[in-house]
């Protein structure tokens, strides 16, 4: 059985470059969850940037859910 670790990364399409992915602290049961906390993670980072800034960096964000087998837990 797996669980997923969520990884964002925060990129700008500007210069093409990315901060540091962010690995949530959460561990979650499903793909499902995972994908959906990545969407609500990403609309939050946005909007706590802001729109001047995003429309400036072009900021992009993507996501991915890591499988995690639940003994390495």
């Amino acid at each position: 059985m797996f669980n997923f670790f969520l990884i964002l990364s925060v990129c700008s399409s500007l210069d093409g470059g990315c901060l540091y992915p962010l690995k949530s602290d959460k561990l979650y049961d499903t793909h499902y969850d995972c994908a959906v906390a990545g969407y609500q993670h990403s609309q939050t980072i946005l909007r706590t940037f802001g729109k001047a800034r995003v429309n400036q960096s072009k900021v992009l964000i993507s996501f991915r859910c890591e499988p995690v087998e639940e003994k390495d837990v």
